[in-house]
């Protein structure tokens, strides 16, 4: 069995996470794989596939720096055939499956059967639709029609696919972490906060997610600014990269409410899930959400966490992981932020242990080319 498979770019985000580790865990299960990405990108994620020797073929040339090689590169792209690139990798590579983590648009005309491509949406699906263009959802459209598969991280997932695209041909394969490795990694929290110049005795809130909008991290301040009122040895540590220059929005509404010197912005992190072990709580006022591999971390370490109703209800595992409208006051968030966790109940988290939900993935993969 060989099973390709496409993405925009492996940048350092939760579904690029996601495709680097199914394929390194595919490989180890002697599975055959390879990654097509529109770009190259010099990330720990794709140094771990190219590590793992995995073959990753690139669409385009990376964007040259300068604003003069940008514009000529963008002209450049828009003149590429997509579909004959695809078809000489498909020629070259032979695989059995097509499993498509990004837009669809280049593989629009390739010379491989639609009941052998599957498709996974990685942001809530309706958000999704709605940032899609025309073209992206008419082609997704047209191969569902010629026996395209979905893999939906969620029931709720499952449920929108079926409204928009009328297609039984749906399986539900959560994301998946390595639950063992999580907990085995976990850092002396002593230590950790030491180097960020933070007493172990404080209370320590978190959050994980690149500065985007979606992440809501004006609600996240806010929220914390209700708690160390309450706790004035309270901190707050950010990780996730800038987008759009929406870091120093956020570190402005920080100093605007005196709190600079109680909050840590980490950045780009590859040892988040081990910073997730040092925190008091984990917070994510997110207003969309598909999946949420950083609930999961934090419950498998079992921190406290208050997440937004945008988290699906398959997500929720733990007695201490809390729910929360975002329409409810910042005092609210904060007391269940401070909430106590002596008695927590954990739930089934192996369901989405990577052992299982690979084994999940290649019994699918089989049938599908059944």
């Amino acid at each position: 069995m060989k099973v390709l498979y496409y993405i925009h770019a492996l940048v350092i985000g939760g579904a690029e996470t996601i495709v680097a580790n199914n394929l390194i865990e595919l490989k180890a299960n002697n599975i055959e794989v390879v990654l097509v990405v529109n770009q190259r990108v010099d990330t720990f994620l794709e140094k771990q596939v190219k590590d793992a020797g995995i073959k990753i073929y690139a669409l385009d040339t990376t964007m040259p720096e300068s604003t003069c090689g940008a514009i000529l590169w963008k002209i450049k792209i828009r003149l590429i055939n997509y579909k004959r690139r695809f078809n000489k990798i498909i020629t070259e590579e032979k695989p059995d499956i097509i499993h498509v983590h990004s837009l669809i648009n280049r593989l629009q005309g390739v010379k491989f059967p639609a009941d052998k491509i599957i498709y996974t949406f990685h942001a809530d699906v309706e958000r999704a639709l709605k940032i899609y263009s025309k073209k992206n959802f008419s082609v997704l459209q047209k191969m569902t029609k010629q026996g395209l598969s979905f893999f939906a991280l969620t029931s709720k997932a499952k449920s929108d696919i079926k409204k928009y695209f009328n297609t039984d041909s749906i399986f539900i394969t959560p994301n998946s972490v390595d639950i063992d490795s999580i907990k085995n990694k976990a850092y002396s929290r002593e230590k950790f906060l030491a180097k960020l110049n933070i007493p172990d005795s404080a209370f320590v809130l978190g959050h994980v997610g690149r500065f985007h909008k979606v992440k809501n991290h004006e609600k996240i301040i806010d929220v914390f600014n209700s708690v160390h009122n309450r706790r004035e040895d309270s901190f707050l540590i950010l990780i996730g990269g800038d987008e759009n220059g929406r870091m120093s929005e956020i570190k402005e509404r920080v100093r605007q409410y005196g709190l600079t010197d109680y909050v840590r912005f980490l950045g780009v992190r590859e040892n988040a899930t081990s910073i997730i072990s040092c925190l008091n709580a984990f917070i994510l006022p997110s207003y969309s959400e598909s999946f949420s591999l950083a609930t999961i971390e934090a419950q498998a370490l079992g921190i406290n966490c208050v997440v937004s109703e945008a988290v699906p209800n398959d997500v929720i595992c733990n007695s201490n992981c809390v729910q929360m409208s975002l329409n409810e006051s910042d005092e609210s968030w904060a007391d269940s932020v401070l909430m106590d966790s002596n008695n927590i109940k954990i739930g089934d988290i192996y369901k989405f242990d990577r052992k299982n939900v690979i084994s999940r993935l290649i019994e699918l993969y089989a049938n599908i080319i059944g």
